[in-house]
């Protein structure tokens, strides 16, 4: 960051400038004391993507939702109502699921701050009798309707509640399940605070400084959207955080950043398998192309050529070497991940095959729009807890290249949570060349368009290994919603299943509803064969720490991995909370 000198004179400046044009907030004053922005939130009813209860169920999942939301003091979403809604999208002539731009236009004719979108994604009923239970998924995002960006969302499973001599059908099971998970995914939504700051001046070449620093969530890394008024101003990139300001990377500039515009954080989404809103708004940035213009009588490469190439040097040389690509990657645990920048968004891409192994029939396949340019797959969330064949259809050429292409289907057998394999990723490309051949007899011309097909070479490879999640209310104990009582000596006290496939844990402790973890607890190895817990010493430190909050609200978060696996990334948890109890007295001497 700048010198101590050169900090304090941007300081300086940033006063005189905005002295009587913008408050100055009290540098005393704690994050916890600020006022939150109260956000216009448009609710789009969910789409119900789990095959079960059609348009019925996901008005149901959509009232919970509300019901749950309306209890926040920083979400209003009761001010449009459901038939407001309906009308906008009817005169717009739009209909759920929404594109990014679509919400963008509901949202602007609805004067709303942001639009709620999401899924019903699955339901499942498993058990028999007593033992009978429902679980639900709902994915929810948080769409801002300036810049059409993900500023919240959540992820989040809730489950019925075993009755004993429940004769009933499955309907109240799934109603109750879907309550609970709508409360899990509005006080997910709710603790998290969306990171905003001021830009305060230009400091160094292509770098803005901002007002807010890590008291108040700014991290190193995190992308923010520059607004002015209701207009996407750029993006910038944070690359220097300290406890009061940030500086950040101009990444895009589209009018120019000024002092007093606004940037908003882009929230980070869970990755789920949901056919809910993952398009980009369009860029208004104009098109950089340029180049010489072409003889109406030459014979040209028109279209795709120049691409083509560029696409097979990613895939096929990795960084300009002969060797191995590096294209695709490991992202967040159990994602597989590849660069769309460089494949020109996938204007050339016919579609993009997922392969594990040496196996001969892809594992996935992307060859829509939307999921060509998602960059990115969720190679755990194919496994599940038993053994399953799926069955897939792709495209193959015959030869190095052809004219055409060919569909053919097999299947893959997806095995049980906890085996590792490795992925890599190539794509089926389509180079489109137009030949304009000159008759010079009578000055007459012939276009002549022909289109090739091929596969890019293998792209680098990644290790994943596909875990199940120590989700909510799979903490053995304490039991969710309990008290944490005490104890230097029952290491029991936290104790967690074991995961088919990790050999690592980390436990995260949050207070009254923050969302960064106060403590962590690194480095917990597979000891066990059933369950897991912390040895002596960690126990003693989680408990020495948490005896100074005691009767205070904690959540607990349990993450996994495979230390084998290309990524470094945890397998996250789902919260369980607790209150802290009170350290019981010493005794009498």
């Amino acid at each position: 960051m700048q010198s101590k000198t050169v900090k304090a004179l941007c300081y300086f400046i940033a006063f005189a400038m905005f002295t009587g044009i913008m408050p100055v907030r009290n540098a005393g004053t704690p994050a916890a004391a600020q006022v939150a922005t109260t956000y216009s939130v448009g609710v789009v009813d969910l789409v119900n993507e789990s095959g079960v209860g059609g348009d019925s169920l996901a008005r149901t999942a959509t009232d919970s939702v509300v019901v749950e939301m309306s209890k926040s003091s920083r979400y209003d979403v009761t001010g449009i109502t459901r038939s407001h809604m309906k009308a906008e999208m009817d005169k717009l002539g739009v209909k759920a699921p929404l594109t990014k731009t679509e919400v963008v236009r509901v949202g602007e004719a609805l004067g709303a701050d942001a639009m709620l979108v999401g899924s019903l994604n699955s339901v499942k009923i498993t058990g028999e009798g007593d033992a009978k239970r429902a679980t639900v998924k709902l994915v929810l995002q948080l769409i801002d309707q300036a810049s059409g960006e993900l500023i919240n969302g959540a992820v989040q499973e809730g489950f019925s509640d075993s009755k004993v001599g429940y004769v009933g059908d499955d309907d109240a099971l799934i109603n109750e399940a879907i309550n609970n998970a709508a409360y899990l995914a509005a006080k997910t939504i709710e603790q998290y605070t969306i990171p905003e700051a001021t830009v305060m001046m230009h400091v160094g070449d292509g770098q803005v400084m901002i007002n807010k620093g890590s008291r108040e969530g700014m991290k190193k890394g995190m992308r923010m959207v520059v607004l002015r008024q209701s207009e996407v101003i750029g993006y910038i990139q944070l690359n220097d955080v300290s406890p009061n300001d940030s500086v950040g990377l101009i990444t895009d500039s589209r009018k120019g950043i000024n002092s007093e515009d606004k940037v908003r954080a882009v929230f980070d989404m869970p990755v789920v398998k949901s056919a809910i809103v993952k398009d980009k708004v369009p860029n208004s940035a104009p098109d950089k192309r340029g180049g010489p213009k072409i003889s109406k009588k030459s014979t040209n490469m028109i279209l795709g050529v120049a691409a083509l190439l560029g696409l097979a040097a990613c895939f096929s040389g990795g960084r300009g070497s002969s060797g191995g690509s590096a294209i695709a990657s490991a992202g967040d645990q159990g994602i597989i991940k590849w660069d769309t920048s460089k494949f020109n968004k996938g204007a050339n891409v016919v579609e993009y095959q997922i392969m594990r192994d040496n196996e001969t029939v892809p594992f996935a396949v992307l060859d829509t729009s939307t999921s060509v340019d998602m960059g990115m797959y969720d190679i755990a969330g194919e496994y599940g807890p038993s053994t399953r064949t799926k069955s897939v259809t792709y495209k193959t050429v015959a030869g190095n290249k052809a004219s055409s292409y060919s569909t053919a289907t097999g299947s893959v057998t997806i095995e049980p949570y906890g085996k590792q394999h490795t992925y890599y990723i190539r794509a089926l490309l389509s180079a489109t060349t137009t030949t304009t051949k000159s008759d010079d007899d009578d000055d007459s011309s012939t276009v002549v368009t022909s289109t090739e097909y091929y596969f890019s070479g293998a792209s680098g490879q990644v290790k994943i290994t596909a875990i199940e999640p120590i989700d909510t209310g799979d903490l053995i104990s304490p039991a969710n919603g309990s008290e944490v009582i005490y104890t230097t000596s029952d290491t029991s006290v936290f104790c967690w299943p074991v995961r088919d496939g990790a050999n690592v844990y980390q436990v995260q402790f949050f207070l009254n509803g923050s969302s960064v973890p106060f403590k962590t607890v690194d480095n917990i190895y597979l000891s066990g064969s059933t369950n897991m817990m912390f040895n002596t010493a960690q126990l003693v430190d989680v408990m020495n720490t948490l005896k100074n909050y005691a009767e205070q609200s904690l959540a607990v978060k349990v993450n996994c991995r495979n230390t084998a696996d290309t990524s470094a990334a945890f397998c996250e948890g789902g919260l369980n909370f607790f209150t802290i109890a009170d350290v019981p007295p010493a005794p009498p001497m």
